[in-house]
């Protein structure tokens, strides 16, 4: 059953995002960038190479920089086969 309160829908482009993690006592910004599964007006499904945990809050920009960019806090996050798929929730 899909908890979702909004509709999403499939949309394929490529994002690039950062976030911030302390790492031994230093903040350090970490770049990535995936590919989005699917989106919605609350959220969207990313595939990316690198685990970012729950509770994370990302800043998103679609790699055309026109679409959007969005903050978004990581909701869940599931190993996929070579990569990890990633559920985030606009802010």
């Amino acid at each position: 059953m899909d908890r979702r309160r909004h509709n999403r829908k499939n949309l394929s482009i490529p994002i690039d995002y950062t976030f911030s993690m302390l790492d031994f006592h230093e903040v350090k910004k970490i770049h990535g960038n995936g590919i989005t599964t699917d989106m919605g007006d609350n959220g969207l499904g990313l595939v990316t190479d690198l685990l970012i945990e729950p509770g994370h809050v990302l800043i998103i920009n679609n790699k055309l920089k026109t679409l959007f960019q969005k903050v978004a806090v990581v909701r869940w996050a599931m190993q996929f086969d070579n990569s990890f798929r990633i559920g985030l929730e606009f802010r």
